[in-house]
């Protein structure tokens, strides 16, 4: 899920970014690229899609929108406050947010309407109140993390809890400024959560029952982030890569062993953005107070090596995404404006100017980018830059926060309590 917080958003605004180049393990096993590991569940099963990566595989996608955008189809309300997006498998659509005193997770039909909801535990009624996480679906069923660690285990079908544990409990965990905000991975027969504790930095449960499969040690006086993991096979092994509040980390899948690690320090110690796996590289955003950064490191052995900087910001709600060699994401607020950056180099080879900072997806070789006051634009990269071919003032609010998710020929956009489904299909 995203940060959410004014001034920790605010903050984050002027982002940092850091491309970690995974090319060490290369060598050694002789594999040139890894990539990044998709779930087999269908649809848009989990944060930020089946790779995690804010990218659609979709075609067949209205390449350049009527005056005023899309087709609204429906509206969903009663939703609660929260900031995590929705996951689509299949004929539901499932969604968190706070109502009343609790976390309460939604399903609909693919036509809006409630199928059932239940609670995961208390909301949150601290700093910027709203839930903070989205759910993961596999084989059936649910996982979603609530602001104050409980990571619960419920039936797709009907919403009945199987299992749930508190992760800062049973791992001797500090809960952070604005609630913990991992929206977890499944793989396998794991459930990945990152608790930063005096007893794990990592772990693996059991998805079945929650039970305890393996535990990376510690790093003493760590803390958590706002960041969620992805999941990579780079030279052959599969690996999650996170960050806590001042690392960011490989660990082995299977074991739970610390694979590499590279300290980064900064201000307020807000890092909120997902990495980004591309290729041999990952991006790890977090917010600085000056107009963000953004580095290219290579991984020697345990040792990243910084190779380029470009400035690069706003990667707090939808982070960015890399599409063939390009890095696409938001500037600091202030300035207004998106940068298209070259991979490999750092160049920034385009700058949009005129637009607020925010979120992005991809499909369908188009850029949905939702700014923080509702604004969705369609973009198309072109030698030249970015063409605009499209936009909407879907949401007339300040703070949207929620990225926009494609399923099935269809665009969600999430602010608080509704739910907007747009058609998009050609």
């Amino acid at each position: 899920m995203p940060t959410v917080t004014k001034s920790a958003l605010r903050m984050a605004a002027s982002a940092a970014v850091l491309l970690l180049s995974c090319r060490a393990f290369s060598a050694e096993t002789g594999i040139d690229q890894g990539r990044a590991i998709s779930t087999e569940v269908p649809d848009w099963p989990q944060w930020r899609g089946r790779r995690r990566d804010g990218i659609s595989s979709e075609v067949g996608l209205l390449q350049e929108w009527p005056e005023g955008g899309p087709a609204l189809l429906w509206t969903a309300t009663g939703l609660g406050r929260g900031f995590g997006s929705p996951i689509i498998v299949e004929d539901s659509v499932y969604i968190g947010g706070d109502v009343g005193e609790d976390l309460v997770m939604v399903a609909l039909d693919l036509a809006g309407k409630e199928k059932w909801r239940t609670s995961n535990g208390k909301r949150w009624t601290k700093s910027i109140p709203g839930g903070r996480t989205t759910p993961c679906y596999d084989d059936g069923h649910l996982y979603l993390m609530n602001a104050h660690g409980r990571l619960a285990c419920l039936k797709a079908a009907d919403g009945v809890e199987l299992w749930a544990v508190n992760i800062l409990e049973l791992f001797e965990g500090k809960n952070i400024t604005w609630g913990v905000s991992e929206s977890v991975l499944v793989d396998g027969d794991m459930v990945f959560a990152t608790p930063v504790g005096t007893k794990a930095l990592m772990v693996a449960l059991d998805k079945r029952n929650g039970r305890t499969l393996w535990a990376t040690p510690p790093i003493p006086g760590e803390e958590l982030s706002y960041a969620s993991a992805i999941l990579a096979s780079v030279a052959g092994r599969k690996q999650l890569i996170t960050s806590s509040a001042r690392q960011v980390f490989g660990v082995d899948a299977k074991s739970g062993k610390m694979l590499w690690q590279q300290a980064h320090v900064i201000p307020k110690k807000v890092i909120g953005m997902s990495p980004v796996f591309h290729r041999d590289s990952v991006f790890v955003g977090s917010a600085t107070k000056d107009i963000g950064r953004a580095f290219r490191l290579k991984i020697t052995g345990k040792q990243p090596e910084v190779i380029w900087t470009a400035p690069l910001g706003e990667t707090y709600a939808g982070n960015v995404v890399c599409v063939d060699g390009e890095v696409v994401g938001a500037q600091k607020s202030k300035l207004k404006q998106w940068l298209l950056i070259d991979a490999e180099n750092g160049e920034i080879k385009h700058t949009e100017k005129g637009m607020d900072g925010g979120s992005v997806i991809h499909a369908d070789n188009r850029f949905y980018c939702l700014t923080d006051r509702g604004l969705v634009r369609l973009l198309k990269s072109t030698k030249q830059g970015f063409e605009t071919m499209g936009q909407m003032q879907a949401i007339k609010k300040r703070n949207v926060w929620s990225p926009p998710v494609i399923c099935n020929g269809r665009l969600y956009l999430r602010y608080h309590d509704p739910l907007h489904c747009f058609d998009i299909r050609r």
